[in-house]
């Protein structure tokens, strides 16, 4: 695991704390970036060369990569994808002919266009895929991501067998691991699915948050396999998507389902995510849709609820508004 994946609910958290009520001299050891002798050596087992061999090679890609070795596996693939190193099948070894300067310029971009590089090599429909799949559950099952597929892609009658063929290719080219639970998949690392992201930007973005978030609301009042994340992962795509993309029906819609999901935070304590829930709803109920006879429960339900909310958190000058 890495730091940024382990809260103090995390099972590895809690089997630490228990070692350490149970054992005296149990450490916590945390790994750092490789040094630049490290590097050397990783890629020098790595291509099977000898250190000397590979020191020009290492130095640019440690100064691309810093000694992370998820950067440095991302650098060497972009290298292999350029053939710039390339396996030389006469004298069965790896070879590169370029100088450093030449190298470094092979590597031009930051880790995400190095990744998304990769992605691009993949076909279409896996591409696709990875796309819908980084607005999902971090840990995401091939049953829901089938339907948000189908529903957000031009994908509409692809089959169950034909997606797993796409996902364990993913995970052979380390872009998904497989999750604890059978048929369910997780981004390899976050950088992954932030660059499978930036594939969809402007227009065509909204459109498929707003195809992903209306999915996701309708999955997520299903009473056998709804689950909470749907709820909350629509209203954050929803509520993302400009107004003008929204006709008044769907904002008062939006605001039920952000006072929906707020009440759901509220009931566990969590009073401040329940808040910014509240006050993203009222934002949907303008003035021009807010007061009509038909909306009128909706309005006095939402705000009754932010008013009891912003005072029970001590925004007493904003209760007041």
């Amino acid at each position: 695991y890495r730091s940024n994946e382990v809260h103090d609910e995390h099972p590895l958290s809690m089997l630490q704390s228990d070692l350490k009520e149970k054992r005296e001299g149990v450490e916590l050891m945390k790994l750092s970036e490789l040094s630049k002798n490290d590097v050397t050596e990783f890629i020098g087992d790595t291509l099977d060369i000898e250190y000397n061999a590979v020191t020009d090679l290492s130095e640019v890609i440690f100064n691309k990569t810093l000694g992370n070795v998820f950067y440095i596996m991302q650098a060497m693939e972009q290298l292999v994808r350029k053939n710039a190193i390339y396996y030389d099948t006469m004298i069965y070894c790896w070879e590169w002919r370029l100088s450093k300067a030449e190298l470094g310029n092979k590597l031009e971009g930051d880790i995400l266009q190095m990744i998304k590089s990769k992605i691009r090599q993949m076909t279409c429909l896996l591409q696709d895929v990875l796309i819908t799949a980084s607005y999902l559950h971090p840990n995401f099952g091939i049953d829901d991501l089938i339907e948000i597929v189908k529903a957000s892609t031009k994908y509409d009658a692809i089959i169950k067998s034909d997606l797993s063929r796409v996902l364990e290719e993913a995970v052979h080219e380390g872009l998904l691991l497989l999750g604890n639970e059978k048929g369910h998949y997780s981004f390899a690392h976050d950088r992954i699915q932030e660059a499978a992201r930036l594939f969809v930007t402007g227009d065509a973005r909204n459109e498929l948050l707003l195809c992903i978030g209306n999915k996701l609301r309708e999955l997520s009042a299903n009473d056998d396999s709804g689950e909470s994340w749907m709820l909350y992962t629509a209203v954050s795509h929803l509520n993302s998507v400009p107004s003008d993309y929204q006709s008044n029906q769907d904002k008062v819609g939006l605001a039920e389902l952000n006072m929906l999901a707020a009440k759901i935070s509220i009931s566990v304590s969590d009073f401040e995510q329940g808040l910014i829930l509240l006050r993203a709803g009222a934002t949907w109920l303008n003035q021009e849709i807010r007061w009509k006879d038909e909306n009128y429960d909706v309005t006095i339900d939402l705000f009754n609820l932010q008013l009891q909310t912003e005072f029970g958190l001590g925004n007493f000058d904003l209760a007041k508004v």
